[in-house]
């Protein structure tokens, strides 16, 4: 029923969005928030990642697998640079978002085919409007 899905979406925009990637992920697929709109929770995980990435914690230690975790979780919040950055290091191809992070970092943190899920994030980044991916 149309009428019943403005109502929820009017009190869905009143509601405060979910702070953890699985809630914002289980709004998304349910259909209540739009797979396009840009998540805050994503860019922050972005940030985190970046920051990891470019020794912002700690002069002396770059974090990789910090920045591997935030990099996937801004991809999961539906992040479109982290998807394309995410699918890049995946692939084994150059990204401008986490340039020191490499293929063969990834693939000791990912279980499954690393290649696989880089072509699955590069597929949701084309989705969502990446004419390049």
């Amino acid at each position: 029923d149309p009428e019943q899905q403005i109502m929820m979406k009017q009190k869905l925009d009143r509601v405060a969005r979910p702070s953890s990637v699985s809630a914002l992920s289980a709004l998304k697929l349910s259909g209540l928030i739009p797979e396009s709109e840009e998540s805050v929770l994503g860019s922050i995980h972005l940030d985190l990642a970046v920051y990891h990435e470019t020794c912002r914690f700690d002069a002396n230690i770059q974090d990789k697998n910090s920045a591997h975790f935030h990099l996937k979780a801004a991809a999961d919040c539906g992040n479109q640079l982290a998807l394309v950055a995410i699918s890049s290091v995946y692939l084994g191809l150059p990204n401008d978002i986490l340039p020191a992070l490499n293929h063969l970092d990834a693939a000791e943190l990912v279980p499954e085919n690393i290649e696989d899920r880089g072509l699955d994030f590069m597929v949701s980044a084309a989705r969502n409007g990446d004419v390049n991916s």
